[in-house]
Formats: C-alpha cells, sequence, structure tokens
C-alpha cells in the first residue's frame, strides 16, 4: 500500500473513533463482525474497541495466511478481545482440498490440513 493512501487510511480510522468514542456517531450494536481482521493493524484496534462497547458480542473472521497489509506484520487478535476463545476452522470450504494442499504446499512446503 503506498503510503499516502495509509496515512489517508489511519487519519480516516483516527478520525471515525474519534467520533465514535466522543458519542458523536453511536455505536448500539448487539453484535459487531470483523472481517480479514489480518489486515488490521494496531492503530485500528481502537476503532473495533469503540464499536464493541455495549455489544453483545464480537466475531472476528480472518486467515493469517492471507495477510495483505504490510502495516499489519505480527498483529494478532489482542487477548482482552477473545475472552470467548479462538475457533480454528479446519476445514476448507472455498475450494476443492487438492487446490488447498497445492497452494498450500506452494506457500509453506506442507500441505494444508496437516
Amino acid at each position: 500500500m503506498s503510503a499516502w493512501l495509509t496515512d489517508d487510511w489511519h487519519a480516516m480510522v483516527r478520525a471515525v473513533t474519534a467520533r465514535v468514542a466522543s458519542g458523536e456517531v453511536e455505536a448500539n450494536y448487539d453484535y459487531v463482525f470483523v472481517d480479514e481482521y489480518q489486515d488490521l493493524g494496531e492503530e485500528d484496534w481502537p476503532l473495533v474497541d469503540a464499536l464493541v462497547k455495549g455489544a453483545t458480542a464480537l466475531w472476528l473472521f480472518g486467515d493469517e495466511g492471507q495477510r495483505a497489509m504490510s502495516h499489519a506484520q505480527g498483529v494478532s487478535i489482542p487477548e482482552r478481545l477473545a475472552p470467548g476463545g479462538v475457533f480454528t476452522l479446519r476445514a476448507g470450504l472455498r475450494c476443492p482440498a487438492p487446490l488447498l494442499d497445492l497452494a498450500q504446499i506452494t506457500v509453506s512446503g506442507k500441505p494444508w490440513a496437516e
């Protein structure tokens, strides 16, 4: 991601976080779903914190093997956001298993199912 786009993204996230945290924008959700969590950087988590205040549940979906944003390297689910535990999907449902194995062998040298 180019620097200007990253800077604009972070500025937008900070602005939205401030508006939600101040109550200017109401975050009144029973459930919050975050898809592609693996691409969130440390600077993105305050927005998630602000959105989940009062929520019954937070669901994070992602795949560490599909991290696309270089600024998010090394970021994992903060423990405080996963008190109910982490559930790992062990079956691929998007494409046939042989294709998953080929992709995983190409990336890591071992089959996906292991």
